[in-house]
């Protein structure tokens, strides 16, 4: 049920930071070397049965044959006798070194000479006949003529299949170089990644040379274009300020005089809202150049304070609230600004735009739910907020920009948001006064 939202602001991940091409090549290239050694293996295996066994018992047996069709034009036909077959025949007594083995038709490996030998035996005409092949000689004229040439050929290919790794290497290594400098590359610090391709070898490969010189100037433009909007977004947060603090004290004195007028109620709530706008603003433009300072916080009485700030904020919305804190520890190292800017932005959005008349809070040890009465999002507005690239419309004014700061601000802090209707969240958690309205879930574990 639950659905990553993405983060405007992502560190690359340790998957990410992997040469994915470089593996890749070398991935295939060293299966196709191990699938070439177990054919080779397999080959030579095959080979060993076919020679030694299958052709050796084939041309034993032809031999036997041949042997006997001499025999019958010629009984007095002497038996083979060459330097790789020779034979034995008899009638009643074996000759003395067959003596005592265990004769059975067919071919068979019998212990003669004081060697393991290939042989065949047969009875015919009432005659009984061995014949002896020399293996060895056979082994040595296969490796020769078989093996040796195989070997060599494969040692070769070997060779060929080495020097276009290296080759294709040397072309792939830039072009894997870049990839992986551009996924290094931390667009929080523009100022400690000015030259990121600099130190790129290109090895004199054309085409790697021009996607460097492309990668250095897109990187250069977007570096240039974070820069200005920092400086853009700390500049008007600059000078917003004074104005607001004109228009806070101007209220103060105004309230003084008038205190039953209940617009200048509404202004100052407005002011407010802006102040808090303006600090998020600026607090999101100093991201990356100054580490915020981390303490001990209490989520349970951060919420606490956050909704009592907005006590008149909710009278004036004729809005309720209740806060249920469950068992847990809910202190965590965090920023105490960022916190309370992520809690009153929320709140703030559930009062001016659910259109509802109740908000329900629930605190937990690793999750925190801010749940409203309203109207809810259709499906089709939830996907468009959930997306980043700026093509997502809302009808309602105040969840687009307000969200996107949220999720800024969760990124920094190390959280997660989800955004759903809460009749969808009562289906897997505790009952929020019923299941009309929106809900907002915050993993302050930064898991989903």
């Amino acid at each position: 049920m639950k659905k990553h939202l993405q983060q405007l602001s992502m560190a690359p991940s340790a998957a990410t930071k992997r040469q994915p091409l470089s593996m890749l090549f070398n991935r295939f290239y060293w299966l196709q070397i191990g699938l070439i050694a177990f054919a080779v293996i397999l080959g030579l295996s095959f080979s060993g049965l076919i020679v030694k066994d299958l052709l050796i018992k084939t041309a034993m047996e032809q031999e036997a044959a041949h042997y006997w069709q001499r025999y019958h034009k010629d009984p007095e036909a002497t038996l083979p006798d060459t330097k790789n077959l020779y034979g034995y025949r008899w009638r009643m007594k074996p000759p003395a070194n067959l003596s005592g083995l265990a004769l059975a038709k067919g071919v068979h490996r019998l212990f003669i000479d004081g060697k393991d030998r290939v042989t065949i035996y047969d009875e015919h005409d009432g005659y009984k006949l061995l014949l002896i092949f020399g293996e060895s000689n056979v082994n040595r004229l296969v490796w020769l003529f078989g093996l040796a040439p195989l070997m060599a050929s494969l040692v070769m290919l070997y060779s060929i299949l080495w020097l276009i790794n290296r080759r294709a290497h040397r072309h792939f290594s830039p072009v894997v170089q870049l990839a992986q400098t551009l996924l290094d590359i931390d667009l929080s610090e523009p100022k400690l990644n000015r030259q990121p391709f600099a130190q790129i070898n290109t090895r004199g490969n054309l085409e790697a040379a021009e996607l460097k010189k492309a990668l250095q100037i897109y990187h250069q433009t977007l570096i240039e274009f974070i820069e200005r909007e920092q400086q853009f977004t700390a500049e008007v947060s600059h000078e917003l300020r004074t104005p607001l603090s004109v228009i806070k004290g101007g209220l103060e004195l105004l309230t003084l005089k008038h205190p039953e007028e209940a617009t200048l109620e509404r202004l100052r709530n407005v002011s407010q809202g802006m102040q808090l706008l303006m600090e998020t603003l600026l607090t999101i433009a100093r991201q990356g150049s100054t580490p915020l300072p981390l303490i001990e916080v209490d989520l349970a009485s951060a919420m606490q304070q956050t909704c009592a700030d907005l006590t008149e904020l909710f009278a004036q919305r004729s809005m309720t609230f209740d806060i249920r804190v469950l068992h847990g520890n809910h202190i965590i190292s965090a920023n105490p600004t960022l916190v309370s800017m992520i809690f009153s932005n929320l709140i703030r959005n559930s009062l001016n735009y659910s259109q509802g008349r109740h908000v329900s809070i629930l605190v937990e040890a690793a999750r925190i739910v801010i749940a409203d009465d309203g109207i809810g999002l259709s499906e089709s507005a939830r996907a468009a907020l959930l997306r980043d690239d700026g093509s997502g419309h809302v009808s309602h004014q105040g969840f687009g920009i307000g969200l996107k700061l949220v999720k800024r601000l969760c990124s920094m802090t190390g959280w997660q948001i989800e955004l759903m209707n809460k009749a969808n969240l009562n289906q897997h958690a505790m009952i929020l006064n019923g299941n009309d309205g929106l809900a907002v879930v915050i993993y302050t574990a930064g898991e989903i």
